[in-house]
Formats: structure tokens, C-alpha cells, sequence
């Protein structure tokens, strides 16, 4: 099996991963996360790509707003690349994906069968309940989607063998 974070085609403890931070810096979140300003404004050129350490290889990620490690909403942006794949997995609180670009393919639930996973372009929405097993993945094309949630983030993978963040897995 096969997932993309979240989304959780999505391309958790993702969270682990997902302590990096916010493009809104410290400064400007404030208790409303928006500064003196009442507002947030992020341009695609002030975004900071990362590795996400809770992901397979391959998976970058930018926080635009938020801190997902802690509690209260964040936003973050997930690129993966062709044939990327999440195996199954879980989430502590609910996962909104938005397809930003290419396709991305999810199933959640008890089926965790790529035949039957949906097919996610551009504009299209997946919203997975916390604790809900899911898995995600790309075929021919890479993807860049959305992940709207709340803190604390983060990933469990079913079987701990397919979590990248235990050292142990390293000669698989």
C-alpha cells in the first residue's frame, strides 16, 4: 500500500516534520496569528520548501501559516514527486487536502485499495476524519496540495515498519 501526507494524499506525527516554522514567523502570529495587521498575506515566492522527515523520500513541505506542532489551525503546502506513495496511515484531527497542481489519488477508510482510491485533480477537495486510515499517491505527475488541519499535527503509520522517521527501517 501507497500514500501521498497527507494527502494525507495527502501527504503524520507528520508533525515531527511539520515543527518547522510558519512564514508569518513568530513576530507576526500573535495571539490571532496575524499580527498588528489582522491579516496574512503569503506570496508563492516567500514560501520555504523543507524535507518532511515523517514522509518516504521526496516529499517537501512549506508552512504558511500556524504552527502545526502546537494547538490552533495551520496551513501548509505539500509537493510530491511522480509515483510517490503514503502508505496507510493516520491523523489526530481531521485532514482538508486541496489539489493545488497534477493529480493525486486517496482512499480512506476500511478500503485501503489503490484500484478503488479517487482520483483528486486540480481544485478538488478530500476531507478525512481523525482516525480514519487513509493512503495516498501520484502516478505520472508530481503534486502540490494544500493541508488545512489543526494542531497538534501528525502522522501514525499502521504498520511502523513504513514510518521513515525510525531509524530502523533505513535498509529495507
Amino acid at each position: 500500500m501507497r500514500i501521498l501526507s497527507t494527502v494525507g494524499v495527502s501527504v503524520l506525527a507528520v508533525l515531527t516534520a511539520f515543527a518547522a516554522p510558519s512564514l508569518a514567523g513568530e513576530e507576526k502570529q500573535g495571539e490571532k496569528e496575524h499580527g498588528k495587521t489582522g491579516h496574512l498575506m503569503v506570496t508563492a515566492d516567500q514560501l520555504e520548501w523543507t524535507d518532511v522527515a515523517s514522509m518516504p523520500p521526496g516529499a517537501e513541505m512549506a508552512v504558511l501559516e500556524g504552527d502545526p506542532s502546537k494547538e490552533g489551525p495551520f496551513t501548509l503546502r505539500l509537493k510530491v514527486p511522480a509515483n510517490y506513495y503514503v502508505p496507510a496511515h493516520v491523523h489526530p484531527a481531521a485532514e482538508r487536502v486541496t489539489v493545488l497542481e497534477g493529480t493525486i489519488y486517496m482512499a480512506a477508510g476500511e478500503n485501503l485499495d489503490e484500484e478503488d482510491a479517487t482520483e483528486l485533480g486540480p481544485d478538488s477537495l478530500a476531507v478525512v476524519d481523525e482516525g480514519v486510515p487513509m493512503i495516498g499517491f501520484t502516478r505520472d505527475d508530481p503534486a502540490v496540495f494544500q493541508l488545512n488541519g489543526d494542531g497538534p499535527w501528525g502522522i501514525t503509520y499502521l504498520d511502523p515498519d513504513d514510518d521513515p522517521r525510525d531509524e530502523s527501517n533505513e535498509d529495507r
